[in-house]
Formats: C-alpha cells, sequence, structure tokens
C-alpha cells in the first residue's frame, strides 16, 4: 500500500539511503535490502517493492515506465501499476515475478540493460548473460 508523502520527507539525504534509478515519474531508492518506490506526481511512497539479501545491487525503470527491474540476489520485476501493493516473500501475484533467487538457483546479478522495448539483457557476477522477456505482460528470463 502507498501513503501520501512530501519527497523532502523521504530522507534520501541520509546515507542510509541510496537512489537506484530515478526519472521523471518515479524514485526508486534502498535502505539496506529494502527497496523502496516513490511516486513522484502523486507524492506516493511504496514502503517495499523488494527485499534483497546482501542490498539490490541496482535497478532499471523501463522505458515505458511499465516495470521496474531490480537486481542483486537474483532479480525482482515490479508492475508499475495500481494496485502498488508491498512485495512481500514466496507470494505469487501479478504485481511482481521473481527470478533466480532461491538457495539452490541464486543468480548474482551485477547490471540489468534495456536492449529493446520489451527485453533486457541481465549480465551475472560471472559474466554469464542472459535475456529477461517481456511476454504479453509476463517476464521470461533465459540464458544466453
Amino acid at each position: 500500500m502507498s501513503e501520501y508523502i512530501e519527497r523532502e520527507e523521504l530522507r534520501i539525504d541520509d546515507p542510509e539511503y541510496n537512489i537506484l534509478v530515478e526519472n521523471d515519474d518515479y524514485l526508486v531508492y534502498k535502505k539496506y535490502e529494502t527497496v523502496r518506490l516513490y511516486m513522484k506526481k502523486q507524492k506516493q511512497l511504496v514502503r517495499c517493492i523488494g527485499d534483497f539479501y546482501g542490498d539490490a545491487e541496482g535497478a532499471i525503470i523501463t522505458e515505458d515506465n511499465q516495470w521496474c527491474i531490480m537486481y542483486g540476489c537474483g532479480i525482482i520485476a515490479y508492475r508499475l501499476k495500481e494496485p502498488f501493493d508491498d512485495y512481500s516473500y514466496d507470494t505469487v501475484c501479478e504485481q511482481w515475478s521473481e527470478f533466480r533467487r532461491g538457495p539452490k538457483d541464486i543468480l548474482w546479478v551485477e547490471k540489468v540493460v534495456q536492449t529493446s522495448p520489451t527485453s533486457m539483457l541481465v549480465i551475472s557476477e560471472d559474466e554469464s548473460k542472459y535475456t529477461l522477456d517481456i511476454l504479453d505482460n509476463h517476464l521470461k528470463l533465459e540464458r544466453i
């Protein structure tokens, strides 16, 4: 759930907070292992859109403003549309999708780059490459 808050109240200048990505509509930042979303025009804060073991490494917002792709210990793709539910572990829903975050299949992601309107290049810690594709509003991760 989101709550109304002025940007100044976010405390993003505090050293405990790190901005991961920002555009005209959204500000995505982390505090420790929790990733938060601030909707600038609505002045709404979503307390948790992702939670990462060992902190999030980074994030991108897709060019069409439909998804926030966060990465580090695996990937969380958060859909940027109502109802803006708070992320929670082990939950299957339409608000977000998770990839390679389980103890037996962890993928340590170093970078994600959008390569087309519906595709991202994912580079892992061991320099393996994957594609993350958006297909009919669902996502698919495959090794290249």
